[in-house]
C-alpha cells in the first residue's frame, strides 16, 4: 500500500490545469489573498509530519499547489455568502445554502476524482470543502454574521498569524461524515463570538485566536488524514 501511495504522487505530480465548473483555474493564481488559509494549510502539513504521519504527509506537500489553489477558490465572486454555518440552528445567514451544504458537495467529489485517479483534482476540491471547515472556525462564521467586527478581525489575524504556529497535536476524530468536523468546528468558535464583535480590541482578538487559529491547523490536519483514509479505503495501516 505504501508503495501505491507513492506511485500515485509520481505519477500525478505534474503542473497543469484544474477543470472546474467555471473553466479553468491558472497555476498562476494569486495566493495572497486567503494567506490565512495557505497558512493553516502549510501548518496542517508540518503537525502531520510531526504527528507521524510522514506518507499522508508528503503526499499533501506533493499536492500543496492544488490544495493551496482549492482553498482560495470559495471566495471568488459572491460564493462567500455560503460560508456560514450557525452553531445551534445548522442554518446560512440571511436565508442562503448553508455550508454544510457545500463542504459536503466538494468532500464527495474529491472522493470521486480520487478513485477515479485524478490526484490532482481531488486535492483540489479537498482545499474547496478545507475553506468551509475553516472559515467555521471563525466566530462570525458560526454566528451567521457578516458585521460587527468580521473584516477588522480576520484582517487581524491575517496580519499576526504567524504569532500562532503549531507544530504538533492534530485532533483525529473519527468522522466521515463532513457535517461531523462542521459542528465540531462552530461550535469551537461560536462562544467566542463576544471576544470578536469589536474593531481592533486586540486584547480579545489575542484571546480568541490563541485558541480558534491552533485548534484550525490541527483539525486541518485530522480532516486530511481522514479523507486520504477515505478515499482510499485504508484500513489505517498506511497512516496511522
Amino acid at each position: 500500500m505504501v508503495s501505491g501511495l507513492r506511485q500515485i504522487t509520481s505519477t500525478f505530480n505534474q503542473a497543469g490545469r484544474y477543470l472546474l465548473a467555471t473553466g479553468r483555474v491558472s497555476l498562476t493564481v494569486d495566493l495572497g489573498f486567503c494567506a490565512t488559509h495557505v497558512f493553516i494549510n502549510r501548518q496542517a502539513r508540518l503537525i502531520l509530519k510531526k504527528d507521524g504521519h510522514v506518507e499522508a504527509a508528503d503526499l499533501l506537500d506533493t499536492f500543496h499547489r492544488e490544495l493551496d489553489l482549492g482553498v482560495c477558490w470559495p471566495d471568488g465572486g459572491w460564493g462567500s455568502v455560503h460560508h456560514f454555518y450557525h452553531a445551534r440552528t445548522g442554518g446560512g445567514i440571511l436565508g442562503r445554502t448553508p455550508s454544510s451544504v457545500y463542504i459536503d458537495r466538494y468532500y464527495r467529489l474529491a472522493v470521486e476524482r480520487w478513485r477515479q485517479g485524478n490526484i490532482s483534482k481531488a486535492m483540489f476540491f479537498l482545499g474547496a470543502a478545507t475553506h468551509l471547515l475553516q472559515d467555521a472556525c471563525e466566530p462570525h462564521h458560526s454566528r451567521c454574521s457578516m458585521g460587527i467586527g468580521h473584516h477588522s478581525y480576520e484582517t487581524w489575524v491575517k496580519e499576526n498569524k504567524e504569532n500562532f504556529i503549531v507544530l504538533r497535536g492534530g485532533i483525529y476524530p473519527k468522522y466521515r461524515e463532513p457535517i461531523k468536523w462542521l459542528r465540531l468546528c462552530s461550535r469551537k468558535s461560536y462562544n467566542l463570538f463576544y471576544l470578536v464583535t469589536q474593531k481592533l480590541d486586540i486584547g480579545n482578538y489575542q484571546t480568541a485566536t490563541r485558541s480558534l487559529l491552533p485548534f484550525t491547523q490541527r483539525i486541518t490536519a485530522g480532516f486530511w488524514l481522514t479523507f486520504l483514509e477515505h478515499a482510499s479505503g485504508s484500513t489505517g495501516s498506511i497512516f496511522f
